[in-house]
């Protein structure tokens, strides 16, 4: 895979090459939610994708699980309260639903390839 797929969300823009993936913070919401930063995770280390989709009432995430990194899973109703604060997640809006889905979906393949 050499194009890359990216996603815009509420607090931040994921990035997938095939090798890793980006999460970068720009933008008002990223800042205040985790200041300006960037951070890549190689494709090796990905042992899992949460992606929820946006509620009638909530917006959607989308989580990347990494080893020896604490995950912010909590039951129902707080788990994207969480995300929004989690370095590993982005949180999303209704019409940036599908961008996420494909990027979950290109990850999702490069990972049963490897």
């Amino acid at each position: 895979m050499t194009e890359t797929i990216s996603a815009q969300g509420r607090n931040g823009q994921v990035y997938f090459d095939g090798k890793a993936v980006t999460i970068t913070r720009e933008g008002f919401a990223a800042r205040v939610t985790h200041g300006r930063s960037e951070k890549s995770i190689p494709l090796r280390l990905i042992t899992g994708i949460q992606m929820k989709p946006v509620g009638m009432f909530t917006t959607g995430f989308i989580q990347f699980t990494v080893p020896g990194e604490m995950s912010n899973n909590t039951g129902k109703g707080g788990r994207t309260f969480n995300a929004a604060k989690d370095e590993n997640s982005v949180v999303f809006l209704k019409g940036q639903e599908p961008a996420f889905a494909a990027l979950r979906t290109a990850i999702q393949s490069a990972l049963a390839d490897f």
